[in-house]
């Protein structure tokens, strides 16, 4: 899957704390019956490519780290943009050197803008259909050393904040896709629902 339940705490701000057979039919409901239809085969088969790379386990860059060439790094100061090491490498900042790391414009483009639509896609559907009360959403408040759980009030503006968020995701994905011409490390893709992805007068039309 695109998305895992540690996505949601990364993208979402809250960590669910259920068991993944709970959250997983909405992660993989979010990816097959939202993202996959307003796509082309060759992007999301190139996306999934990347899912199934065992090569591709990229980690947070870290300073005092020593990296080896072929090594995948996340940037998280460079809104989460994904970097391959060219050269053996440490303290080196990705987008500081073109020399020493190139940057992976799909990979970039799902961790910055697709895992944050789909983890919020995920968490508001979970949150609408996954359970019969509040106490099953696996959400509490914490109040200095006490907690309880969320109550439907409360679980319904959760709802309603990752419904918001999504569409805020969504919307910002599109007009990366235009922004970058559809092009992504050398391959321009094509999308034949261009109506979800054409920018007119700087608000997207859908």
């Amino acid at each position: 899957m695109l998305i895992v339940q540690s996505d949601i705490k990364t993208y979402c701000d809250h960590s669910l704390n259920i068991k993944d057979e709970k959250i997983d039919p909405h992660i993989r409901y979010a990816e097959k019956e939202v993202f996959r239809p307003q796509v082309d085969d060759d992007f999301y088969t190139a996306l999934k490519g990347l899912e199934i790379d065992t090569d591709f386990v990229p980690t947070t860059w870290i300073t005092s780290t020593i990296y080896n060439i072929d090594d995948y790094v996340e940037d998280e100061i460079e809104e989460r943009r994904i970097y391959k090491a060219l050269t053996s490498n440490g303290a080196t900042r990705p987008h500081t050197s073109a020399t020493d790391w190139e940057l992976q414009e799909l990979a970039s483009l799902w961790y910055e803008f697709i895992k944050r639509w789909l983890a919020n896609e995920a968490a508001h559907r979970y949150m609408t259909f996954g359970g019969r009360n509040a106490s099953d959403y696996g959400f509490v408040i914490h109040q200095e050393d006490n907690h309880r759980q969320i109550n439907d009030r409360e679980r319904a503006e959760l709802a309603g904040q990752y419904r918001r968020s999504a569409d805020a995701a969504k919307e910002a994905f599109y007009k990366r896709l235009c922004d970058d011409s559809y092009t992504y490390d050398g391959t321009k893709y094509t999308f034949s629902n261009t109506s979800r992805t054409r920018a007119t007068g700087g608000i997207l039309a859908f």
